[in-house]
């Protein structure tokens, strides 16, 4: 087995180059794409060097799917970071959101992958997936904080109802279920809509 430069910086520079290999087999030809042997051939080394930094594509799955989560951070941190509204900022958040996943929808799939051994709560990635999460929990605090929403329960909560909102859509059209009678682009400003508002003891009942 090959050993690994002995710098951290070094194995540091080394893992994301192949972590960046895999992520580009990843979103042309899906996770079978994602082979030691394309992705050594990608970085132009012995598919051997592979396993000095991941024990198995398992293991590579994993480290792909936190480096998900860290770009869905940075893309929602990005677009909270527009606006001053903290409700300008979830419509937002939520617009990116969608995007992200049907703009990258192999990178997105890796949020959801099944095929790491990591548990969900082991702590790279729980951190990883909190501080996403995070963005919109944080967001719906500052809102109720400065009396633009009246929270139906606490603000992770209500992330999570989001979270689940904004994950229906994006399935749906990469599944290509949204075939009777509306669009996405006909939803999409209604359920981010319906997300910011039913959140809200404010809104208005329906007649």
């Amino acid at each position: 087995m090959a050993r690994p430069p002995s710098t951290a910086e070094a194995v540091a520079v080394t893992t994301a180059e192949l972590l960046t290999a895999a992520q580009t087999l990843l979103e042309a030809g899906g996770i079978d794409a994602m082979s030691f042997r394309a992705i050594a051939s990608q970085v132009g080394c012995s598919h051997s060097k592979i396993y000095s930094y991941f024990d198995s594509k398992a293991d590579l799955v994993d480290a792909l799917r936190i480096r998900s989560y860290e770009l869905l951070f940075e893309r929602l941190s990005a677009a909270a970071a527009d606006h001053d509204d903290p409700i300008e900022s979830l419509r937002a958040i939520a617009h990116a959101y969608v995007r992200l996943g049907l703009e990258r929808p192999q990178l997105y799939s890796m949020l959801y992958s099944d095929d790491g051994q990591m548990s969900e709560t082991a702590p790279p990635l729980l951190e990883a997936k909190v501080r996403a999460i995070g963005i919109c929990r944080d967001l719906l605090a500052s809102a109720a904080d400065a009396g633009a929403l009246d929270l139906v329960g606490d603000p992770l909560t209500a992330a999570h109802l989001f979270w689940a909102g904004a994950h229906g859509i994006v399935q749906l059209e990469l599944g290509g279920f949204l075939v009777v009678g509306c669009t996405l682009e006909d939803l999409l400003p209604n359920l981010i809509s319906v997300l910011v508002d039913g959140l809200s003891t404010r809104a208005t009942p329906s007649n």
